[in-house]
Formats: structure tokens, C-alpha cells, sequence
């Protein structure tokens, strides 16, 4: 089984891309994006390289949010989504931070000030910066010391009471849930995890029962149970002596060879999965993971070869390659498409660094 060609193809980063970005998100569950700008290249590439603006306007809009869900970090997720997402794993997550909670001694009633406070300043489609929803709180006399203000906004995402709003600018905003998400009849905890692993196993697979509570932040008998319940939805055989879930119906035909792509910070492809050896040997890891943060990479039929960077550079982007293997010329000209590809997603001139080749 060639794990990482069909994980390629399932993501939709080989073969047709999905029909927009909202697509993109609903298919592959959530989409991690505490890198804002790299995910939305990361979207971008799952349905025919669409141009950051385009995208940015459907989260500007609504149909795609950027919150925090499953583990303790950004995602974006379908708004159709959020609620029983929220449902399912807000409990866990909050469970896991009470400690930080209270060394941050952000009590009940602090939090609950906090709410009001968002909720009465929010109301009636209004959106407000970090720094303006500082100086609410602080003006209702709540301190913002240390990391409070990150858990105050973290615990009222959770709770399902905020979400993203429309960017100001580069800033992005929160706003209430109530206002940016229209109410849904409550989902069964036990069918909300089956709907989850079905939308993993089928997006990500093939994939193990390791990678889903990885990636769900779910304990592993919500995981099993949730794999249970999806019944025909997903196919399993051994790999490796392990059980392995995936689509019944995956897309059919051969991904050509020689197929690269430059994956941002982040991205599903390798971030979604606790073992990553289908992609990289182990030695490799402080390449992938640069300062903590799982780098810009390469891939090369769908192996990691190589980190990549941009930087402004006058009215351009400049783009650097750095391989971990030697690259022909081939592989080369792959890599300038691909540039071109952000180029035209950026809609600004960005060229490979010559030091690169």
C-alpha cells in the first residue's frame, strides 16, 4: 500500500482539486491554521490554486471560520461544522487547560465577566480586534496579565460563545458564534464522532486509530467508538499489523510520478497524523520541526525532500529551496511551477532565489 500517494490523492493535493474553499475545509474535517496566511495556501492548492483574496473573502463571509477546536489550537472549520464540533471536543479541551486556568486564576466568575463583557460589545454583528477586546475587558475591570487574554478568548471560543469575524485589514476579529453561525438541532455525541472519523479516515486515509486521536483530540475510546458507529462509511484492512481506515470509495487512477508541492506551515499532509514515517525517517525531524514549528516543506511524490521560505523582496516574493537530496533538473522545473503557482495565488511576482538551485 503506498500510504503516501493515496494520503496525496485523498487530500486532493494530486488529481482534480474540490470546487472552493469551503469544500476544501468541509472534506478534510478542519484545517489547521494558527499560520493564517499558510493555511490559506493550504486550501488553496485542495481547489485549483484559488488567489488568497478569493479565499479570504469566504472567511470574511462566514461559510469558513477560524477557531479554536479539536486540540487546543487554530483551525478552520465549515460554519455548518462548528457547533457539534465544538459539542464533541470543547469539553476535553477545556478539561485539559483547567490547570493553566487556575494558575492564571481565571475563576468562574472572571470568566463569566469576560463573557458579558464580549457579549454586550459584540451584539448586533459587531466584530472587535485582540486589542480592542483588551480594552473592553480591561474596562470592565478585568487584569490581563501574562497569557490571560490568549485563555479568555480561548475559553469563550470553546464555550461556543465567540468566532473569527471579518478581517480588519491584516487583524483578524472575533465575533459571537450566535450572529456567524445560524442555530442546528443538537448532534448525538457518539454520531458526531462518527461523522468526525469518517471525515478523517476518508480525507486523510489511509490512516490508524493514532493518527485520528491525534488529530481529534478525542480519547481513544471516543475514537473507537466513533470508528464503530461509521460502520460501511469506512473500509479497513492490516498494514503492518495495524488496522488502517480509509474511504470505501477512493478516486481511482494512478498519480503521475514526479508530483511536488510546496506545503505550508502546518499542513494537513503532515501535521494530521502522530506517525509520520510514510513521509520522512525520524532523523529528519528538526528539519520539519524548525523552533517547535513544523516547517514549510517540500515533497517530492509525496516524501519530504526540503524546506522552502519567502520573503519579501521589493515588489516580489523571493522564494528559497533548501533540499535535504539532491535535486535534478527535473525536479527543479517542478519546484519553478510551483512557484509560479504561488505567484499567481498571491497575485504578486515571486521568484526562486538562484542560490537555490
Amino acid at each position: 500500500m503506498d500510504i503516501a500517494k493515496r494520503r496525496l490523492r485523498n487530500q486532493h493535493l494530486a488529481g482534480p482539486g474540490l470546487d472552493g474553499p469551503a469544500e476544501v475545509v468541509r472534506h478534510l474535517g478542519a484545517v489547521q491554521a494558527q499560520d493564517y496566511r499558510g493555511a490559506i495556501w493550504a486550501v488553496a492548492q485542495r481547489c485549483g490554486n484559488r488567489t488568497a483574496a478569493g479565499i479570504e473573502t469566504v472567511v470574511a463571509a462566514g461559510s469558513v471560520l477560524r477557531t479554536h477546536v479539536l486540540r487546543p489550537t487554530w483551525h478552520f472549520v465549515a460554519a455548518a461544522d462548528l457547533r457539534w464540533m465544538l459539542a464533541l471536543t470543547g469539553p476535553r479541551v477545556l478539561a485539559g487547560i483547567a490547570a493553566r486556568h487556575r494558575e492564571l486564576e481565571l475563576d468562574r466568575a472572571t470568566l463569566a465577566r469576560s463573557h458579558a463583557a464580549l457579549e454586550s460589545s459584540l451584539a448586533g454583528g459587531m466584530a472587535m480586534t485582540r486589542a480592542e477586546v483588551a480594552a473592553t475587558l480591561t474596562a470592565e475591570g478585568v487584569r490581563l496579565y501574562g497569557q490571560r487574554l490568549v485563555h479568555i478568548l480561548l475559553e469563550a471560543e470553546l464555550a461556543g460563545l465567540i468566532c473569527s469575524g471579518p478581517p480588519q485589514g491584516k487583524a483578524q476579529t472575533h465575533a459571537l458564534l450566535d450572529e456567524r453561525v445560524p442555530p442546528a438541532p443538537a448532534t448525538e455525541l457518539d454520531e458526531a464522532a462518527a461523522e468526525l472519523a469518517t471525515r478523517y479516515f476518508v480525507s486523510h486515509g489511509p490512516a490508524r486509530l493514532a493518527d485520528f486521536t491525534w488529530w481529534s483530540g478525542l480519547t481513544v475510546a471516543q475514537a473507537r467508538r466513533g470508528i464503530e458507529a461509521a460502520g460501511e462509511r469506512l473500509a479497513t484492512e492490516l498494514v503492518d499489523g495495524l488496522p488502517t481506515w480509509f474511504s470505501p470509495t477512493e478516486p481511482a487512477g494512478k498519480i503521475s510520478s514526479a508530483l511536488v508541492r510546496l506545503l505550508p506551515n502546518y499542513d494537513e499532509y503532515l501535521v494530521a497524523y502522530r506517525e509520520r514515517a510514510d513521509y520522512y525517517d525520524r532523523a529528519l525531524d528538526p528539519l520539519v520541526f524548525r523552533g517547535g514549528v513544523m516547517a514549510n516543506v517540500v515533497t517530492l511524490d509525496g516524501r519530504a525532500v526540503g524546506n522552502w521560505s519567502r520573503r519579501p523582496k521589493g515588489h516580489a516574493i523571493a522564494v528559497m529551496v533548501e533540499p535535504w537530496v539532491e535535486f535534478d533538473d527535473a525536479t527543479w522545473d517542478l519546484v519553478a511551477a510551483e512557484v509560479a503557482k504561488l505567484e499567481r495565488h498571491l497575485e504578486c511576482p515571486a521568484v526562486l532565489e538562484p542560490q537555490s538551485r
